[in-house]
């Protein structure tokens, strides 16, 4: 009788796992590391950018306020990127950028920037690769003067 509830027990628990594997892939924001790496990666991107001198001169006259904010609607629209809960609610990014005369250069910097950011968020390299490919993504949205 042991012996069957040895087994038993062992096929309950292999049945388990393969229907674990039955869900498909994770989504990408849950395999990201979910809210706590959105809110990791608008941190880093708050202290990364002030030491860009380049980028840093786009946030010039921008109160500590202003940088809450737009570190919190970072947070949003990069947990909407992932797939996540979250649903961004602001201006799209053509219209945020329009007439910024931002460059490529300067999307690069930034990209660099949010990539690295990610990486270091991030259990997962390869969801964090994938997040920062859906961010550069958004290039056209965002690049509105070329060199």
């Amino acid at each position: 009788m042991a012996r069957f509830r040895k087994h038993g027990l062992a096929g309950a628990v292999a049945a388990a796992l393969l229907l674990a594997g039955c869900g498909g892939p994770q989504p990408l924001y849950d395999r990201v590391g979910g809210f706590a790496t959105m809110s990791h990666i608008g941190d880093s991107l708050v202290v990364d950018i002030g030491r860009d001198p380049v980028l840093m001169r786009r946030f010039k006259g921008f109160s500590v306020a202003d940088i809450q904010r737009q570190r919190t609607a970072n947070v949003v629209f990069a947990c909407e990127l992932a797939g996540g809960p979250c649903r961004y609610r602001g201006l799209s990014m053509e219209r945020i950028h329009r007439g910024m005369d931002i460059d490529d250069d300067e999307f690069d910097r930034m990209l660099a920037l949010f990539a690295a950011a990610a990486k270091r968020a991030s259990p997962d390299p390869g969801a964090a690769d994938e997040l920062t490919a859906r961010f550069a993504g958004l290039r056209s949205a965002v690049v509105t003067h070329s060199k």
